[in-house]
């Protein structure tokens, strides 16, 4: 399994770095990156610039490419109400 973490640095910061946890990922995860044409996309809710974060698999390696705003969201996103649970009695 891959964690994959945010790498954003901050000189307020004891180790420099953020270090959130954006996605943990099995091997097979990784392997559908090279065929699947639409890319996971990340951002980290504890940075300040929120960078958006694009993941790819090259065939050598999993890459992570920052993006400046990701073309996946439409400016009003559709949503739906879901009823998980009903109460009895």
């Amino acid at each position: 399994m891959k964690t994959i973490r945010c790498q954003n640095r901050f000189k307020d910061k004891a180790n420099g770095r953020c270090g959130h946890i954006l996605a943990i990922l099995t091997d097979q995860q990784i392997e559908n990156l090279k065929t699947d044409p639409e890319k996971p996309v990340l951002r980290c809710p504890a940075c300040r610039d929120m960078r958006w974060i694009e993941l790819d698999n090259d065939g050598d390696g999993l890459i992570l490419r920052a993006i400046e705003k990701p073309d996946v969201f439409p400016a009003e996103p559709e949503y739906a109400e879901i009823e998980v649970f009903q109460q009895i009695g």
